[in-house]
């Protein structure tokens, strides 16, 4: 269902994690097709990602359209983003990235069993009524590792097919998605502009299958193995500091 092929190359560098935060910042860059992007994305530990991603679906109770079970068990929410964006084919040049839209969980039209929970609509609509709405989930893949979240598109890329929604000061959205198609190094991306006042999609390509965008290839830059290292045992700490507090407050009462 989704989508062409913009050029990407999202990536990423320094991560933090302060204990206190419980969330780790991933820098990242994706360019082409006139389209330049980099900042910071804020991630975190994903509590719908589980096991059960892949096993199947449940329908909308209701309307139409059907709920992913789970995320992918390596999947991180990526809560935030600021940064810079810039597009030449619609004149905009370092635009601050604001944020990101917020997740709405609606349902997807297709019985997928690859649909994340996490899937959403922008502009948030409901189900939708036309090709100008883009999907995304605002998942985050450490070591480019996303799986098949969409029947068909290829794995792989430290975002999924559906991507993440990126909030502009200039009341656009670009939606910035992972078109799979062969790991760190050669993973294809791709992007949509898009206007919130207008609900219109600006940044069009025709050749691509609906009513998103095509650029180019992107190159990928991965961090080093040790800093994702680092980040899981970082997320690994805090669930055990969790349970050593809680079993400490239990004990004194």
């Amino acid at each position: 269902m989704k989508r062409k092929y913009l050029y990407a190359l999202p990536l990423i560098g320094a991560i933090t994690m302060p204990c206190h935060a419980q969330a780790a910042s991933v820098n990242f860059f994706f360019t082409g097709g006139g389209i330049t992007g980099s900042g910071t994305f804020t991630v975190a530990a994903d509590s719908h990602a589980s096991s059960s991603f892949g096993m199947g679906t449940k329908p909308n109770s209701t309307g139409p359209g059907y709920f992913g079970l789970a995320d992918p068990l390596n999947a991180l929410q990526i809560t935030g983003a600021i940064g810079n964006f810039s597009d030449t084919v619609l004149g905009i040049s370092n635009v601050a990235i604001t944020g990101v839209v917020t997740n709405d969980y609606l349902p997807h039209f297709d019985n997928d069993p690859t649909i994340p929970y996490s899937f959403s609509w922008w502009p948030g609509t409901g189900y939708p009524t036309s090709g100008t709405v883009l999907s995304y989930d605002n998942l985050f893949y450490p070591g480019a590792a996303a799986p098949e979240t969409c029947e068909g598109v290829p794995s792989g890329g430290y975002l999924d097919d559906y991507g993440v929604m990126l909030t502009l000061a200039n009341n656009d959205v670009v939606d910035v998605y992972s078109d799979g198609g062969g790991g760190v190094g050669s993973t294809i991306y791709g992007a949509a502009v898009a206007n919130t006042m207008s609900g219109m999609i600006l940044h069009y390509d025709d050749n691509c299958i609906s009513a998103e965008i095509c650029i180019g290839a992107m190159t990928l830059s991965a961090p080093e193995p040790s800093t994702w290292a680092m980040m899981v045992l970082g997320f690994a700490g805090l669930g055990y500091a969790g349970v050593r507090k809680a079993r400490r407050a239990a004990t004194v009462a």
